[in-house]
């Protein structure tokens, strides 16, 4: 049995997550959404279909989710914030098969997954890819229009 525990996602995990959040994630956050990442964590929360809360015997270690683009389509974003705790390697390869896991439970509801990452943010595209995703090539995105790469899931030749 593992280190990490899930629990339903709250405000105040969403609180506790900006101030550990690792520096990669904040730029993601910023570059795509705007300067309030409280703001955008909460929205993530809101407009996802049971977000989860990823807890380590260290902490919070990561807030997770599936935001469907519409109640009745057949597509939604995936995404993760993490804090630091996420580096550590036994408890990212942990991770790792939790992610796999809800990829899978998220494709079951959801056939078509689809969104950005931050073209600086390495360790997320290395972990995508793991998990299976086409990673495309980066193009400007988000507020500050910088480059981000789309990745995604059960889209052909999309």
């Amino acid at each position: 049995m593992g280190n990490i525990t899930l629990s339903a996602a709250t405000t105040e995990h969403a609180k506790v997550l900006v101030t550990e959040m690792r520096k990669l994630d904040v730029q993601e956050v910023i570059a795509s959404s705007g300067p309030d990442v409280l703001a955008s964590t909460l929205l993530g929360l809101r407009v996802s279909h049971q977000p989860v809360a990823a807890h380590t015997p260290d902490g919070l270690l990561c807030l997770f989710g599936i935001a469907p683009y519409s109640i009745m389509g057949d597509t939604a974003s995936p995404w993760c914030l993490g804090t630091d705790r996420m580096s550590d390697l036994h408890t990212a390869a942990e991770f790792l098969g939790i992610a796999a896991n809800f990829f899978a439970w998220a494709r079951e509801r959801y056939p078509k997954l689809i969104n950005h990452v931050d073209a600086r943010n390495k360790p997320s595209i290395r972990w995508l890819a793991r998990l299976g995703c086409t990673i495309d090539e980066p193009a400007p995105f988000g507020v500050a229009g910088l480059p981000f790469h789309r990745f995604h899931m059960g889209l052909d030749n999309v």
